[in-house]
């Protein structure tokens, strides 16, 4: 008799549902022997000598009485089971990835905008050291005015001076601009990092539903096929199992995303 795994992962639990469903009605432990019996202690479809060489102290009964209740019993589960979870799911993917979508732009105007303040800021500082170099030459030009009759070592001198201020002024001024811009890639860097771990988190969040997904339509297909088409044996053999997984069904939990 073929089992399903219920306890496999649910993405691969679909495989398994064309093949559990066989039409074996012997078992096969004794050959030629129905399958006609079930064993309640072991929750399994037993044959006559099963019974005298293995299950003769277990509570059974025929095969026939028990698969109509359990029949009844899976239909009933199968008509409760919450559907509306698996559109709640897919509710939760999607909001899951607009979230994705906005972190994603948050970042991009984040850059954006540490970007325009580092270029608005060299600009002034640009600006700025453009002025002082004005300033200084003009300055020069007015001492050179002042004291032109006066030697060249004196000019020579100021001269030395206001060069080695500008050089000072400029190498302020680039020390600055390497500054803000080693600013600007630590900030840089730390919304990048940031961003990846919330989209990371959503990302298995998303996985999550998706499994949850493939879960309940796994289970209702599985159900569906067993009912409609199984053997008495094979509802018999699938039956507790089952009805735990509706149960599981039941407390299967949202995203995060969704519940808010």
């Amino acid at each position: 008799m073929s089992q399903v795994d219920f306890s496999v992962n649910p993405a691969d639990m679909g495989d398994q549902l064309s093949h559990v469903l066989d039409k074996s009605q012997y078992c096969n432990k004794h050959d030629g022997e129905p399958l006609a019996f079930y064993c309640e202690n072991d929750d399994t479809v037993i044959c006559r000598e099963c019974i005298v060489k293995v299950h003769s102290k277990h509570d059974f009964k025929e095969l026939g009485d028990m698969v109509r209740v359990q029949r009844d019993l899976i239909q009933k589960k199968l008509k409760n089971l919450p559907t509306e979870k698996r559109f709640r799911f897919e509710k939760a993917e999607k909001a899951i990835v607009r979230t994705e979508e906005r972190l994603t732009k948050n970042q991009t105007n984040v850059l954006r905008l540490v970007d325009s303040q580092e270029l608005a800021m060299a600009e002034e500082i640009d600006e700025n050291s453009k002025t002082i170099e004005r300033e200084i030459k003009y300055y020069y030009q007015q001492v050179e005015k002042d004291v032109r009759q006066q030697t060249d070592a004196y000019l020579t001198t100021v001269k030395q001076h206001l060069e080695t201020y500008e050089s000072k002024a400029q190498s302020n001024y680039t020390k600055m601009k390497r500054f803000i811009h080693g600013k600007s890639k630590e900030i840089k860097a730390e919304v990048k990092a940031l961003t990846s771990a919330q989209v990371k988190t959503l990302e298995a969040e998303k996985d999550k539903q998706e499994m949850n997904k493939i879960f309940i339509q796994s289970i209702r297909d599985f159900a569906q096929q067993l009912t409609d088409t199984g053997s008495d044996i094979e509802v018999m053999t699938h039956s507790k199992k089952l009805q735990t997984r509706f149960q599981e069904l039941q407390t299967v939990e949202l995203s995060r995303s969704e519940q808010s």
